[in-house]
C-alpha cells in the first residue's frame, strides 16, 4: 500500500521548504507531475481503509477494503502507463543510460512485480477478504 502512494511522499520531499532537502531530491523532478499524485488516489482509498479497519467501521470503507487488490492493481497500472508515457522515450537504447532512466527502469519494473504480488499469492486474497465483524446489539438489556 505505502508503495503505491510513494507519489505522495515524494511530493512532500519535492516541495519541502529546506532548501538542501530540496536539493538532495533532485533526480525525483521525473515523479513530481500532478498526473502521478491523482495516480495515487486509489491506493490512498486503501490506505485509509486499512485504517478504518474496524468493528465499527461503514458499508463503504469495508467496500473498499473488499476491493483493495484492484483498487492497488488499478493505481499502479495507472502509475506503469504514465511513468511509460512521460519518461519511456529513449529506454529502449540499452547502452548510455543515465541516472534518471535508470531510475525509470527500476520503478516500471516494481510496479510490474507488485502487480504480480497482488495477484499471485493466495495470502493477499485473504488479508483483503478479512475485516473485523460489526459487533453484535447487547441482547442482555
Amino acid at each position: 500500500m505505502l508503495f503505491s502512494v510513494r507519489h505522495l511522499f515524494i511530493v512532500f520531499l519535492a516541495y519541502n521548504p529546506s532548501p538542501k532537502m530540496a536539493a538532495s531530491f533532485t533526480y525525483l523532478q521525473a515523479f513530481q507531475s500532478p498526473w502521478f499524485v491523482f495516480s495515487d488516489l486509489p491506493a490512498l482509498l486503501v490506505l485509509i481503509a486499512w485504517l478504518k479497519r474496524l468493528p465499527e467501521s461503514g458499508v463503504f470503507w469495508r467496500g473498499v477494503w473488499k476491493r483493495g487488490r484492484l483498487l492497488l492493481t488499478i493505481s499502479l497500472l495507472i502509475q506503469f502507463a504514465l511513468l511509460l508515457w512521460q519518461q519511456g522515450q529513449g529506454l529502449y537504447q540499452a547502452y548510455s543510460f543515465t541516472d534518471s532512466q535508470r531510475f525509470v527502469i527500476v520503478n516500471l519494473g516494481l510496479d510490474l512485480l507488485m502487480i504480480y504480488y497482488l495477484w499471485r499469492f493466495a495470502i493477499v486474497g485473504d488479508v483483503f477478504a478479512d475485516f473485523p465483524k460489526a459487533k453484535a446489539p447487547d441482547a442482555t438489556s
